[in-house]
């Protein structure tokens, strides 16, 4: 060959491999985006983003969590975080407070509320503070409706508790998100030699991605989960559902759960057409989930509000023929909604929260949700 001249299969190898690379690892990156909804959507503005947020079918009330996280040029960051309440029941809902009063140093991330067969209801948050100090704030229902703090539980193994689902009035698993490992390690840096080597002892050395709580201590559960994101729990408590977040992870796990232990065996899992985030369990025992089809623009979007993101919700039927399980409900370019990552729906109402946008997108969609089934009362999610 002469000098100076290369092998034009070399390039083309070259070539081919990195677009080999980029379809394995980064998920939708050349699948087209087809926005779709068969309804309509108006936006609810808010002062914060809502990450994350749980319906209760008894009343029609949401819980969203109130808190920027991702920073925007020429957006004032909110520092004090919340949880605030939506009432669908109304002809145009706004949002207003949902705490008798208000927690300093709330960074909330995910919520879940646990109705009791008796006594009242209570709300838990995961609470994405400062590396080493993460905590689940447990606030219990007063007579007036809003909810009251009870007690704070901290633990080494709540090293970055993204999501979380009750089920019990103190037990809980929580996921703990692997992408904001970089940002705990750097922040560790700042801490007492002592402490960082009492909370890596107190974990084992690991970095667990599922954890639950069984009222007294936190436990690794499911080890081999190690990029969890969002976990929800089915209506009789026997399904635990865990969503893993990053590049290849266009999939969600199903685990048959024993509500005496908290014990976990994988049963199944579940391809999907995106990333997906949040997770909700209807009144149905459907799995409603916020998905990222694009997962370049997502982490784009995760470090910069001003980037846009495309938003997805998916609804995972278990007990539909398998190869029907899974059906986009919807689909934007993240020009309506950005970087979604939590749905909800109420009889004919679909709520989509985001990680960046300061707002809510209510969507109805008649024949959304069919009858509730008749049964035993459950465990809400």
């Amino acid at each position: 060959m002469p000098r100076g001249k290369s092998d034009p299969f070399i390039g083309a190898g070259i070539g081919l491999s990195a677009i080999l690379f980029v379809w394995y690892v980064y998920p939708g990156f050349w699948a087209p985006v087809r926005p779709h909804f068969d309804g309509t959507c108006t936006a609810v503005p808010l002062a914060a983003a809502a990450e994350d947020l749980v319906v209760d079918p008894s009343n029609g009330l949401v819980y969203l969590t109130y808190y920027d996280r991702v920073p925007m040029a020429g957006r004032m960051r909110s520092s004090q975080g919340s949880v605030m309440l939506l009432d669908l029941n109304a002809a145009e809902p706004r949002v207003r407070a949902a705490l008798a009063t208000e927690r300093p140093g709330m960074a909330p991330s995910g919520i879940s509320l646990f109705t009791p067969a008796t006594g009242p209801k209570r709300l838990f948050i995961s609470n994405l503070t400062s590396p080493g100090r993460h905590s689940v704030e447990i606030f219990e229902q007063t007579a007036n409706g809003t909810f009251a703090h009870v007690e704070t539980i901290t633990d080494p193994m709540l090293w970055s508790p993204v999501a979380i689902v009750a089920v019990g009035p103190k037990q809980f698993y929580v996921a703990n998100d692997a992408w904001r490992r970089g940002n705990d390690e750097r922040a560790d840096d700042e801490r007492s030699r002592e402490e960082r080597q009492r909370d890596r002892r107190a974990r084992g050395g690991t970095r667990p991605g599922l954890v639950y709580f069984d009222g007294e201590r936190a436990t690794q559960v499911a080890p081999r989960v190690n990029e969890a994101i969002g976990v929800a729990v089915s209506r009789d408590g026997r399904t635990l559902y865990v969503a893993q977040s990053g590049v290849m992870s266009e999939r969600f796990l199903t685990y048959d759960r024993d509500p005496a232990s908290g014990q976990l065996t994988l049963r199944e899992r579940v391809p999907l057409l995106g990333v997906p985030h949040n997770l909700n369990v209807d009144a149905n025992d459907n799995v409603w989930i916020a998905a990222h089809p694009k997962w370049v623009s997502y982490s784009r979007a995760r470090a910069d509000a001003s980037k846009r993101s495309p938003t997805q919700v998916l609804k995972f039927s278990p007990h539909a023929a398998k190869d029907e399980r899974v059906t986009e409900i919807y689909m934007n370019r993240g020009d309506e909604i950005s970087t979604g990552t939590v749905a909800a729906i109420h009889k004919d109402r679909l709520i989509i929260g985001s990680l960046s946008d300061r707002k809510l997108l209510l969507c109805r969609q008649p024949g959304l949700s069919p009858p509730q089934f008749s049964g035993p009362e459950k465990e809400d999610t």
